[in-house]
């Protein structure tokens, strides 16, 4: 069997589907415990940010861009503990739940159970991490951190609701595209490198990720910045909460499931992957534009639909074997 370094765009979708699956079935217990500690890495990224990007007023004021690339650079740290353990981010949920819902692998009330779950306990990690490990160890105390940190306040206190919106549209659509990306990737260094490109974006260009703005305020809020948490859930959390989720479920939830669940447009994938190997092993074979009129490939056609997806090469044996969706293992489903 050839080592595949990526998942075809179809199998991306079967994985997506199998975390889906198991991310309603998972206890009580379990949702509560995987959301706080999906809070709590969101911290570890955020508190890293603040401490290079905050450390370097000089930076700021002379290169702004600079420092801005610097935040967005160390955030990524975030993301990797929490795909690599299963936690549970309320914004990674707004596409893997959403895209499992209309693939008719769960039900409206499971994801409205673990939206719930995943938003409240990932409030509770980021403040846990906030107020012991950042602010009772006085990590930001005095300047250049206190001022950077009441300087992210302000801007993001001065946005109105409806910039704060979409902002959080494209915060999610880039945290979501690097958990597709993620999923993809076959390998532990693939899926760190395809992670840290899309979040690292976000993060430098500024969007409102509600589950980050969690811990970044209510740590501004500890040191003194000047808002209430009426404001902070009003101005900053509801709004980016709103948009984070039609940036994932919509933007990228919708879009793949449709490119890659739809029937023509699974056809059309598979066809095009076997012209591909075929034109690598024989150059000079005429490409096949019309599967349905060939007798193998319309039966492997339906051996797909069965679950049983598999590419076929010249001599009809198997070379890529996905293994079926029942027998995926949940802690291989990312």
């Amino acid at each position: 069997m050839q080592y595949v370094a990526t998942k075809s765009p179809v199998e991306a979708l079967q994985a997506v589907y199998a975390a889906g699956k198991h991310k309603v079935a998972m206890p009580w217990d379990v949702l509560i415990l995987q959301s706080f500690m999906a809070g709590f890495y969101v911290g570890l990224g955020g508190h890293l940010a603040l401490t290079v990007a905050g450390g370097m007023p000089g930076i700021g004021k002379s290169d702004p861009g600079i420092q801005k690339l610097l935040y967005g650079a160390m955030f990524p740290v975030a993301l990797y503990p929490i795909v690599m353990t299963g936690a549970e981010l309320f914004t990674g949920d707004a596409m893997v739940l959403v895209v499992s819902l209309l693939g008719g692998k769960i039900k409206p009330k499971q994801v409205a159970r673990n939206w719930v779950v995943a938003w409240i306990f990932n409030f509770i990690g980021c403040l846990a991490w906030a107020y012991f490990l950042s602010y009772l160890t006085g990590f930001f105390a005095g300047d250049p951190w206190t001022s950077y940190l009441f300087k992210i306040a302000h801007k993001k206190m001065e946005l109105t609701f409806l910039e704060c919106f979409l902002r959080g549209i494209g915060a999610n659509f880039s945290v979501c595209l690097a958990v597709w990306l993620a999923i993809t990737a076959a390998d532990v260094p693939g899926k760190v490198s395809m992670m840290w490109w899309p979040v690292m974006a976000f993060a430098a260009i500024g969007f409102e990720h509600c589950v980050a703005n969690m811990f970044v305020l209510s740590l501004c809020m500890m040191y003194g910045a000047d808002m209430t948490v009426r404001q902070l859930l009003r101005d900053s959390i509801l709004p980016a909460s709103l948009g984070n989720v039609v940036g994932g479920s919509i933007f990228v939830g919708v879009v793949y499931f449709w490119l890659f669940d739809h029937a023509k447009a699974t056809s059309a994938v598979r066809t095009s992957s076997m012209n591909l190997v075929r034109h690598v092993h024989h150059p000079h074979l005429p490409h096949q534009d019309h599967p349905d009129h060939d007798d193998h490939d319309h039966h492997d056609h339906h051996d797909h639909q069965n679950g049983n997806d598999h590419v076929i090469d010249d001599h009809h044996e198997p070379r890529t074997k996905v293994v079926p969706l029942g027998t995926i293992p949940a802690s291989r489903a990312l």
